[in-house]
């Protein structure tokens, strides 16, 4: 287990495929995930669980990724979030973001930002993702 004990992700990801395959990477890296197939149920996920970081895909039916960054920054106590956005679109479609990983991605990638984000160490260069912006 190498994640911190107790750090909790929150993947947003409509690709249930790709949904599934990330979280369970994540938890094999030591990581407590809950998933959201949409941008409403990240949402609300987000307020009830509190999560430490959230992985946001941009392109959802509902409510769209950088909707849903818009929301978190509006409520006081959810801003706080961090969010990696991992999504086709290039770098810079979602300002706010911690860091942006862009797709097709490799595992050890993703986690390496999201390291990076909950500021742990991990192996691997420091460029392993793109600050957003």
């Amino acid at each position: 287990m190498d994640g911190q004990p107790g750090k909790r992700l929150l993947l947003v990801e409509d690709d249930a495929d790709t949904r599934e395959t990330l979280a369970y990477a994540l938890e094999l890296a030591g990581f407590q995930v809950r998933t959201a197939g949409d941008g409403d149920r990240g949402l609300e996920l987000a307020a009830q669980w509190e999560p430490d970081l959230m992985l946001l895909d941009l392109l959802m039916r509902r409510l769209h990724g950088e909707q849903l960054i818009e929301a978190l920054q509006r409520d006081p106590s959810l801003r706080k979030i961090p969010v990696i956005v991992i999504s086709g679109l290039p770098a810079g479609s979602a300002p706010a973001a911690f860091a942006h990983v862009q797709k097709p991605f490799a595992l050890q990638e993703l986690i390496r930002a999201v390291r990076a984000a909950l500021g742990e160490s991990g192996p691997g260069p420091a460029d392993a993702a793109r600050p957003a912006g």
